[in-house]
């Protein structure tokens, strides 16, 4: 992480497990792309073997075809994933396309329902217009 960031604590003191990450748009974009070079520190996975593809890939099935959900990252049958924070915040990671796209927002709500599928089409259009750009130019757009 570039800059500092924080984690909010429960009344306890201690940690909450599946939110709560406060941190720069950047170290977003840095955690993203963390996960896709396989979570690797001087060139070795800092995770058990087999855990990000397990974290990645639907364990749950969401009722949504196509999708599911994974150990905290939203998946996609394509192979792309993302973690989704509450008022806005996304990690959307497409390994294929090499493509990570981090957003942060101040929904003035928690009710995500609407606005869920809106960062889900978002994300849609630029892997479309990455596909493009590849078609176009008959090379990956970013290398």
């Amino acid at each position: 992480m570039a800059l500092p960031g924080f984690w909010v604590l429960d009344k306890s003191g201690r940690e909450i497990g599946g939110c709560c990450i406060s941190s720069s748009l950047a170290d977003y974009a840095r955690m993203g792309q963390f996960m896709m070079d396989g979570a690797a520190v001087d060139g070795k996975s800092i995770l058990p073997d087999g855990w990000i593809e397990a974290a990645t890939h639907k364990q749950q099935d969401i009722a949504h075809p196509g999708r599911g959900y994974g150990y905290q990252w939203w998946t996609y049958d394509d192979g792309s994933f993302a973690a989704v924070g509450h008022f806005g915040q996304t990690i959307f990671v497409d390994p294929k396309r090499k493509l990570v796209i981090a957003t942060t927002a101040d929904f003035p709500s928690n009710d995500e329902h609407d606005r869920m599928e809106h960062r889900f089409a978002y994300h849609r259009l630029v892997q479309q217009a990455v596909d493009r750009e590849q078609h176009v130019s008959g090379r990956p757009l970013m290398q």
